[in-house]
């Protein structure tokens, strides 16, 4: 009716279907075609004569629910990615592989980890090459890359590094045994000309971070020695590349909101409770300084003699109370024969 469509209605809480699981959701078959069977339709519980006209029918079984994949939860990148450093950008998922061997220290299984870094090495190999790489940085970079793989899974705990060893990716790329004395040679020569090798230096810089640490891993100070060069790389390159002027959170500003004016009143009653801490701060300090100096005044007074009560020692002369003359007095002027005066006690009758 039309007058129930006019009330306001309560708010309620709407279920909608996730985008994500409707963009991988299986289509519905066309005109015409039957419907595919359910995987597996649970036979129907028994009805007893004496339950049957107390419970309610039951609902349909759900249909067949699909595989859950992880790409239901990642939308798909729509926009193409601003590639800043494309040698960067070649060798990401060889340091990946890198840093995931470093994170778990330990490798399960050491034949199929090697035939994996080299099928991504050679695919490093092809996408430097197609963004313009020269046949000598190219050759730089994929000796920094193998050398970093092959230092990282040598020096894991378990019986994974001498089997690694043996046929590291340095060895098969390469022909070297070990690659960690010349990867600091190379970098010390970028670093020479950081003007004219930025992208190197930056390739350089993820190879120590995701954990390259070469000769300085037997030397004390090896850490720091690490921190020294990764600085070096980071300060070279500050003067040369530009910071973006990009933010890297564009919503990191607060939102503008006007400051309310203070009451004059309020700034008074804040001068006057300041000043009052001010002086009762200064009383309790000055009390606390002369009381300081005053016991060392009081604990000399309290030396001098005498230290006890003076009482003296000596009997002295007893008292002697005089003779009251009163008695006499009064008689003396008495005249009359008839009045008689006695003494009764403390009393005169």
């Amino acid at each position: 009716m039309a007058g129930e469509d006019d009330k306001p209605r309560p708010a309620r809480t709407v279920f909608r279907p996730s985008p994500l699981a409707a963009a991988g959701a299986v289509p519905p078959p066309a005109p015409g075609v039957p419907p595919p069977p359910p995987a597996y339709t649970p036979p129907p519980p028994p009805q007893y004569a004496s339950q049957a006209s107390q419970q309610t029918p039951l609902a349909p079984p759900p249909p067949p629910r699909r595989a859950v994949s992880y790409a239901d939860d990642v939308p798909p990148i729509t926009e193409p990615m601003r590639v800043r450093n494309p040698l960067m950008a070649s060798a990401s998922r060889f340091l990946a592989i890198c840093a995931a061997v470093q994170a778990e220290r330990q490798i399960t299984d050491a034949p199929t980890l090697l035939a994996r870094a080299m099928t991504e090495l050679k695919a490093f190999e092809r996408a430097a090459t197609g963004a313009g790489l020269g046949a000598e940085d190219l050759n730089r970079s994929r000796y920094a890359l193998a050398a970093t793989l092959d230092d990282i899974a040598q020096n894991l705990p378990g019986g994974a590094p001498a089997d690694w060893a043996r046929q590291s990716v340095v060895v098969q790329s390469f022909g070297q045994a070990f690659g960690g004395d010349q990867f600091w040679g190379i970098l010390d020569a970028l670093l020479a000309r950081p003007a004219a090798n930025q992208d190197m230096l930056e390739l350089f810089h993820a190879c120590l971070a995701v954990g390259f640490i070469g000769k300085f891993r037997i030397e004390g100070d090896g850490p720091r020695q690490i921190q020294a060069r990764m600085g070096a790389i980071h300060n070279a390159l500050s003067g040369i590349r530009a910071r973006p002027e990009t933010d890297l959170v564009p919503a990191w500003r607060g939102v503008p909101t006007p400051i309310r004016k203070t009451s004059r009143w309020l700034l008074v009653l804040l001068i006057a409770g300041a000043a009052l801490a001010t002086l009762l701060i200064a009383f309790l300090a000055l009390k606390f300084f002369l009381d300081a100096r005053d016991e060392t005044a009081w604990a000399k007074v309290r030396t001098l003699p005498p230290t006890t009560q003076t009482t003296i020692a000596r009997a002295g002369p007893g008292l002697q109370t005089p003779a009251s003359t009163q008695l006499e007095r009064i008689r003396a002027r008495l005249t009359s024969a008839c009045v008689k005066a006695d003494e009764d006690g403390g009393a005169i009758r």
